[in-house]
């Protein structure tokens, strides 16, 4: 148990009028938990690749389909 972090969002409290303003809350609740767990970073855990997906999404840099 334990062995990887769990994320749970909920889109329960999410009243947004339109889907733009919607996403990009969501994505900044996908940015904060990245943040959340940047410690990671410093393991020998991840690939290159994974390292470098992790700091983009952490910088807000990934593309639309990166967050949902």
């Amino acid at each position: 148990m334990c062995k990887y972090p769990v994320v749970n969002l909920t889109l329960k409290s999410a009243k947004q009028p339109v889907f733009a303003s919607a996403y990009n809350k969501l994505k900044n609740a996908v940015i904060e938990e990245f943040q959340n767990h940047r410690s990671v970073l410093e393991s020998d855990k991840l690939t290159a690749e994974a390292v470098r997906k992790f700091q983009q999404i952490i910088s807000g840099e990934e593309g639309y389909d990166d967050y949902s």
